[in-house]
């Protein structure tokens, strides 16, 4: 009974667990089976006793109907529906009693509502046969209403009616126990399957919080984007990550997730105090499931209406570095399993926060060599215009080895070179670093850039063998306006002309520095006009990822056709043109060296007391003086005369070592004043000092000597012939 109520109970869904496509192949089987029989019973028990030989025609028609519904549900593009098999077997039945009415005899077609028990009963729910049942039932007792019956039909009657009810039965409970069955496999596969696509998913959330990716980035926006993703496996209205300062006795918020922005600026608690302080010195996970006071809440959580909260440590190395709190504004139970996803996310984060620092230290540290061993300052060089630029690779990227230099020549020419060592980090900068120092000796040794390669790769393959570098060295004579360069596998230069058109040095490709043991590399010249500049870089400029480098020389090509001609204006606008989002993922330098002509009544330099500048300064007033067309003769005395004042600025200049020189020209008259800012001292030996200065008088026509506390002053006057311009 408690099967039969069980069975007979009201369902959302009565078809739950039918096999409806196993029903619809099975009915016309049946129908079949039901066709062959009533086509043996025929010739048994003639279908003429009620209405004569016409009763043939019905029996045809019967049989040419049920082959009919064969083919229509043999199709399997006509629809059948659960109605449509029901219908079926109804229609069956009253197939088998209209054959018994035309026969007047039960048997044989009794046995055929066997075939149709079970097309009706075999697939629909309980609620459903049960009616169809009481159906087969009645039609099978029709045979005791005909004139024919007596007591052996009434007994056949009674005995198959009491066995189609029990097979019913029988049937009914079976096949509702078999669905019911499959309803509870298919739920709990349902629910397997539920469950699964929830770890799943948890799963990679947490290789999401894991991401290998994610330690490239700078370490805040790291621990911003980890709350982000883990606000979403865990279903978080807040979160925060606390990590502890240098001292390890407090806790800083260093990101939150679901709060106001800056709502953790500031926001500091002390080892074994409030929530994450209790985590961090109970080393072990702390839930708060309903809160109702805010006693036991961090300062950050503490305006919150948080109910509940969940704090873990980080730990890396076997210490602590940190808290991860997450909590929800309802409250809520925190299972084991999200205190377990949690901390592994919170281990892994530890991990990744570790990763990041250190990358970023060692990032700091290749940044700061490799800044440390770019020059300081260019060299102030009078008619040449010097300007520079170094950006290091963009964030996750490690410091490259890209590096420049400048160095006047004795001769009054200026050498310039840019490089990059292949590799990143440490050793890279360092590389940088050696050929840097090599190419100051060797621009002092060697004037000509292609010997300067030449030595520069013997070099790299004796001190680095396998290591490669690219590199381009070119010198510039202000004085005629002419350069020359030699490049090592180096992007080619690019000229900015003075009437604004940019156009690249042609020259033939070689081979990086360190490929082959002599690399055999070429000087190829060109010209730098008045007010024209070059622009020397490197590869990070230009090359893209997913753009071809043709593309990238072009663009460059166009910025600098549409640059300012002065050196720091040309290198800052190329930035903003080329690079208008920042850094890209490598290392750029820039070095811009524009012909900037000496001219005018007057000029003025200052220069530090080194000796070496006093190549600088002969060159420089060649040139001022040239460019007002003074006589040849009298240029060269004032440029002697000149550099005898300045070589004893640097002898008795002390403590501040600056000097300055000043020159004037008008009409036909040259003043030139030179200042320094020391204190005069006695000769360091008899007989060694007054010679320059009885020179001086010889070379001018006056020199006047001005000793003070505050400096020297030598102001020195001579006419000139000055040729008159074509």
């Amino acid at each position: 009974m408690s099967a039969l109520k069980r069975a007979f109970a009201r369902e959302d869904d009565p078809y739950a667990g039918a096999d409806l496509s196993n029903a619809r192949r099975l009915v016309p089987l049946l129908v079949v089976l039901s066709t062959l029989l009533t086509l043996a019973f025929l010739p048994m028990m003639p279908p003429t006793r009620a209405l004569g030989d016409a009763g043939w025609l019905v029996a045809a028609a019967l049989i040419v109907a049920q082959l009919a519904i064969v083919r229509r549900l043999a199709d399997a593009g006509s629809p059948a529906t659960p109605n449509t098999l029901l219908a079926v077997a109804y229609a069956g039945v009253a197939g088998v009693a209209l054959l018994q009415f035309l026969a007047e005899a039960h048997l044989p077609y009794l046995l055929l509502f066997m075939l149709w028990l079970g097309a009706g009963v075999g697939v629909h729910p309980p609620r459903r046969a049960a009616p169809f049942l009481a159906t087969v039932l009645a039609a099978s007792a029709l045979p005791l209403l005909y004139d024919s019956a007596d007591a052996d039909t009434a007994r056949d009657v009674a005995a198959s009616d009491l066995l189609w009810l029990c097979m019913g039965v029988v049937l009914m409970l079976l096949i509702a126990s078999v669905r019911s069955q499959r309803v509870r496999l298919r739920t709990g596969e349902r629910s397997a399957v539920i469950r699964a696509e929830q770890a799943a998913r948890k799963v990679r959330s947490l290789e999401q919080v894991t991401d290998v990716a994610l330690a490239q980035l700078p370490l805040d926006d790291l621990l911003n984007e980890l709350l982000a993703r883990i606000g979403a496996v865990l279903e978080l209205d807040a979160a925060a990550i606390f990590l502890t300062d240098e001292d390890g006795d407090a806790l800083d918020v260093r990101a939150t997730h679901g709060f106001a922005e800056n709502a953790g600026a500031g926001v500091r608690v002390l080892i074994g105090e409030g929530c994450a302080g209790r985590v961090a010195a109970q080393r072990r996970a702390i839930r708060l499931d309903d809160i109702q006071t805010t006693d036991d809440l961090d300062p950050l959580f503490a305006s919150t209406h948080i109910r509940a909260l969940l704090g873990v440590p980080l730990v890396a190395d076997g210490r602590v570095i940190g808290v991860v709190q997450v909590g929800t504004r309802r409250q809520r139970r925190f299972s084991d399993d999200d205190q377990r996803l949690l901390q592994l996310a919170a281990d892994r984060i530890a991990q990744a926060i570790e990763r990041t620092r250190l990358n970023e230290r060692a990032h700091q540290v290749a940044e700061t060599l490799q800044r440390a061993l770019l020059p300081a300052r260019l060299p102030d060089i009078p008619g040449v215009g010097l300007a520079a630029r170094y950006l290091p690779g963009g964030p996750g990227t490690d410091v490259g080895g890209d590096w420049y230099d400048v160095v006047p020549l004795i001769d009054g020419r200026v050498m310039a070179v840019m490089g990059d060592v292949v590799g990143r980090g440490i050793g890279a900068a360092a590389l940088m670093g050696q050929l840097r120092n090599a190419f100051r000796v060797y621009a002092q040794e060697y004037d000509s850039p292609e010997e300067i390669l030449d030595r520069m790769n013997v070099l790299l393959d004796q001190v680095s063998p396998g290591q490669m570098a690219t590199a381009v060295v070119l010198v510039f004579d202000p004085s005629e306006g002419r350069l020359c360069f030699a490049a090592a596998g180096h992007p080619p230069p690019v000229i900015l002309d003075h009437d604004g058109a940019a156009t690249f040095l042609e020259h033939l490709p070689s081979v990086p520095l360190g490929v082959l043991p002599y690399g055999r590399y070429r000087v190829f010249e060109g010209s730098l006009e008045p007010g024209a500049g070059v622009l020397l870089y490197t590869d990070g400029l230009v090359e893209r990822r997913g753009l071809a480098l043709g593309e990238g020389l072009e663009r460059l090509r166009e910025a600098v056709g549409s640059a300012p001609h002065d050196a720091e204006a040309l290198c800052d606008h190329v930035l903003a043109i080329v690079l208008p989002d920042g850094p890209p993922g490598d290392d750029v330098a820039l070095l811009a060296l524009s012909n900037a002509p000496i001219g005018g009544p007057r000029l003025h330099l200052a220069l530090p007391a080194d000796p070496d500048e006093l190549s600088v300064i002969r060159h420089t007033l060649e040139r001022w003086l040239e460019s007002a067309n003074v006589a040849e003769r009298d240029a060269y005395r004032i440029t002697l005369a000149t550099n005898e004042a300045c070589m004893n600025a640097i002898e008795h200049a002390q403590g501040r070592a600056d000097f300055e020189v000043d020159a004037a020209i008008s009409g036909d008259d040259v003043d030139v004043t030179v200042r320094d800012q020391g204190r005069w001292r006695s000769p360091r030996r008899s007989g060694m000092g007054g010679r320059g200065l009885d020179m001086m008088r010889e070379l001018m026509d006056a020199v006047e000597v001005t000793p003070a506390d505050g400096g020297t002053l030598v102001h020195m006057r001579r006419s000139v012939e000055r040729a008159v311009p074509s």
